[in-house]
């Protein structure tokens, strides 16, 4: 028959032997990112591509993501699907300013992920210096020793981040309403060990 003490000592060196086996997230570092934006009119779309400034990422065995961070670039913002030349710089600059993203008053947005959930992740997104609660659905493929891909695509309503054509007057309000409220994004993260 076992004395208190030492069944209170085996239960503690289970315990202690459960909580060593348990899955731990582990750090992987960015090897290549893809973030591209797509805008349209009832006419015409344009897209282009952002930098992110640094992202970090803990990503548990099973492939469920416990950690990420993603800060953006804003001056990095460019328009990939015209060529060289006056427009393409035009409307580069159109979104740099305070006409929308007011790179200069708010050179970063950011997405903090708070919890991974049925293959969204969930947290806060800011841009413009707006924060909201935002889900991003990801697919994740890889393994813990080789690393993963995490593909995702999401739309945000620029509105809702302070986003629109800020140039006042009739003129400024009419252009404001020929652009599409929603900004496609899509994103590609792959990370290895």
């Amino acid at each position: 028959m076992l004395t208190p003490i030492i069944r209170r000592s085996i239960s503690f060196i289970l315990l202690l032997a459960g909580l060593t086996g348990a899955v731990v997230a582990k750090d992987y570092q960015v090897t290549d990112q893809t973030i591209r934006w797509t805008g349209s009119t009832p006419v015409k779309f344009h897209t282009g591509l952002l930098t992110p400034k640094s992202s970090t990422i803990s990503i548990n065995e099973d492939g469920s993501v416990e950690h990420l961070e993603v800060i953006l670039d804003m001056d990095s913002i460019n328009v990939t699907d015209m060529g060289e030349g006056r427009m393409r710089n035009k409307l580069t600059g159109h979104l740099k300013n305070e006409d929308f993203f007011h790179v200069s008053a708010h050179p970063t947005a950011k997405f903090t992920m708070n919890r991974h959930e049925a293959g969204v992740l969930r947290g806060m997104l800011e841009i413009r210096g707006v924060r909201m609660d935002f889900g991003i659905p990801v697919e994740i493929k890889g393994d813990a020793m080789k690393g993963w891909s995490l593909v995702g695509s999401f739309t945000f309503d620029r509105q809702e981040f302070d986003v629109n054509y800020q140039a006042g007057g009739l003129l400024g309000a009419a252009k404001d309403k020929l652009i599409s409220d929603d900004i496609k994004v899509d994103v590609s993260l792959q990370v290895a060990p």
